[in-house]
């Protein structure tokens, strides 16, 4: 996420924190991974009234336009096997 949105680390990590406060997304540890995911009607009674609006707002924008063509690049399986070198020793 950081290097598809061009943000720090905190920054990403303040917004999903806020997000994940406001029952909007829900995350799940992976090993070393944290695994984000939209809420389930059933999990947020507000996900469906924010995912209406934010449709409407965001289908015209360009930087939005532009991290979808980045995130449509990105091999999730390959990022999340790779295993650095000083774990692999």
């Amino acid at each position: 996420m950081v290097d598809i949105l061009e943000l720090a680390n905190s920054t990403v990590s303040k917004h999903l924190s806020v997000l994940r406060n406001a029952n909007l997304i829900m995350d799940g540890k992976n090993r070393r991974w944290v695994n984000y995911r939209i809420s389930l009607p059933e999990e947020s009674q507000n996900i469906n009234f924010v995912l209406s609006h934010l449709n409407r707002q965001l289908e015209a924008d360009d930087q939005i336009a532009r991290d979808l063509k980045k995130l449509l690049l990105v091999d999730h399986h390959l990022i999340c096997n790779t295993v650095p070198l000083t774990e692999s020793l």
